[in-house]
């Protein structure tokens, strides 16, 4: 197993740690003792190395584990984004209005593939109602709120004129071919 410098800075508090448990006297400076009712005990040099030891070994065994957990994580999400499409986070607009832009095998969007470039893309969840929005609500016509719904396949220009209608992007992705119209005051940044 291969060791990075602040595994080997580990180790070697540790390896001094377990030099200066098998010195008598450090111990009593230090309190290593143990109470059996009456009588005190010095506790045993061979038990604190193999203690010092299991939680050294124990401490690098879930240290590499958990980068090889990370890594099949990794691996995974980016074989799902090359089968359904890259999931985009939602879009906040500079007047606080918001949606998700989601395009991709599993969504209601043009090409229907992991790869854009997209002409029409899903629109989820807006904040509000947006009137640019309502000929593609995908749902009961009768429903009370259409922010609790989807809209299928709208046109990319639908989708920019929203963003441009609330001021801009201040925050979020769109899927590739609609055009990411930030806010005004966070272009620079």
């Amino acid at each position: 197993m291969l060791l990075n410098a602040a595994d080997h800075g580990v180790v070697r508090v540790l390896g001094t740690a377990i030099a200066a448990s098998a010195d008598t006297s450090t111990r009593q400076r230090r309190g290593l003792q143990q109470k059996r009712g009456s009588k005190t005990k010095m506790l045993d040099p061979k038990f604190l190395l193999l203690n010092t030891l299991m939680a050294t070994t124990w401490w690098l065994w879930t240290r590499s584990g958990m980068k090889k957990i990370q890594k099949r994580w990794d691996d995974q999400r980016t074989e799902i984004e090359s089968k359904f499409g890259k999931r985009c986070k939602r879009v906040e607009c500079a007047d606080g209005f918001s949606m998700s832009v989601q395009a991709g095998t599993a969504n209601y969007s043009t090409p229907r593939s992991a790869l854009g470039p997209y002409t029409a893309v899903e629109v989820g969840f807006p904040s509000r109602a947006d009137y640019l929005l309502e000929p593609y609500f995908d749902g009961d016509s009768n429903m009370e709120d259409p922010t609790m719904g989807v809209y299928a396949w709208v046109p990319v220009q639908v989708v920019t004129n929203v963003l441009a209608k609330h001021g801009g992007m201040v925050s979020g992705e769109v899927p590739e071919g609609v055009i990411p119209l930030t806010a005004a005051s966070h272009e620079n940044t």
